[in-house]
């Protein structure tokens, strides 16, 4: 089966779409990566400089003045997020519960017990 110039142009048309669109998706991926990347670089050359002693002196300032959350030595959006998560339900303390109000159990059943060996067979 041949196909004809109009069938061709159309595949030819179809292939450049292609193409086109995996390119584009290629481009916004590598741009994501790099940001990645560099947020990453941030955080890790902070946190080796915090280990070497190097930041020491905005840490001791830091807890001095009580006032990190303005002047923290790694920024507080890196490493936490502002919203508080499960932990700040509003939950009962255990140790303070009364000791009265255990779980109910089952009652038991009133039928006899089953023998629950097993059958010799046949």
């Amino acid at each position: 089966m041949q196909m004809t110039k109009k069938q061709a142009e159309f595949w030819v048309a179809l292939l450049v779409l292609c193409i086109i669109v995996a390119v584009a998706v290629l481009l916004v991926d590598f741009g994501i990566k790099a940001a990645i990347l560099e947020e990453s670089n941030k955080l890790r050359l902070t946190i080796e400089g915090i280990e070497r002693g190097q930041n020491a002196g905005g840490a001791a300032q830091d807890r001095a003045d009580n006032n990190t959350s303005n002047d923290a030595t790694i920024p507080s959006d890196v490493l936490v997020g502002d919203t508080p998560g499960m932990e700040a339900g509003s939950a009962d303390n255990p140790a303070t519960v009364n000791g009265q109000s255990q779980a109910t159990r089952r009652p038991k059943s009133r039928r006899p017990a089953r023998n629950r060996e097993v059958q010799s067979g046949d």
